[in-house]
């Protein structure tokens, strides 16, 4: 089975399915470095659930700093994103690769 996530521009992930394997990730062409420190989004779903679906424990998600609560309605982001940014162009850019 697998897990299908978002992923921004700028941002490519290269998966391998058969070996359960993430081979490369990048941020605007530049290898994410193990020493570097990076600040990610998640719903409130994915948090509560982090170690059994991700292998990532809430000591790991927040080692750095607090979990902070942007937004509590999916709809009233999408509304006002989508009222600031009209008629956008689209096209597939190969953010997630799947072997």
């Amino acid at each position: 089975m697998s897990i299908f996530f978002q992923v921004n521009q700028g941002i490519k992930a290269v998966y391998n399915d058969a070996l359960h394997s993430l081979e490369s990730l990048s941020i605007k062409e530049q290898a994410v470095q193990d020493n570097q420190h990076y600040t990610i989004c998640m719903d409130g779903y994915r948090y509560q659930n982090s170690a059994q679906n991700l292998g990532i424990t809430h000591a790991e998600l927040t080692k750095l700093a607090d979990p902070k609560v942007i937004a509590t309605n999916y709809q009233d982001v999408l509304e006002e994103y989508l009222s600031h940014h009209q008629n956008l162009n689209s096209h597939i850019e190969g953010r997630l690769v799947y072997k």
